[in-house]
């Protein structure tokens, strides 16, 4: 069980992590919008708007590792919940016998 909880803090590490990093990136596509609508009538932007078709991809890939992140986080809580659950009904058996 405690592997299960270790397990879990990892997995919530990983997450506030990837937000983290989301919030990052959304932060550079939109300076990156900012930057293109005061700039649009000066130049070509097909380099920025590559930049930020970029960035959405990071924040797709980012937003994908989250949930799988959270699907191991759920599991890790599963076997958690299943190991107290057998402990409860242990100790409610052994709690039976003593009286």
């Amino acid at each position: 069980m405690r592997d299960d909880f270790q397990e879990t803090r990892v997995q919530m590490a990983k997450v506030t992590s990837l937000l983290e990093s989301i919030k990052a990136t959304q932060g550079q596509a939109k300076a990156k919008l900012e930057f293109i609508t005061s700039h649009i009538s000066e130049h070509d932007c097909r380099s920025e708007v590559r930049e930020i078709l970029d960035l959405i991809e990071i924040s797709k890939r980012m937003t994908s590792l989250i949930f799988e992140t959270i699907n191991q986080m759920d599991s890790a809580l599963f076997r958690i919940k299943a190991r107290v659950r057998a402990l409860v009904e242990t100790f409610s058996s052994s709690s039976d016998l003593d009286e």
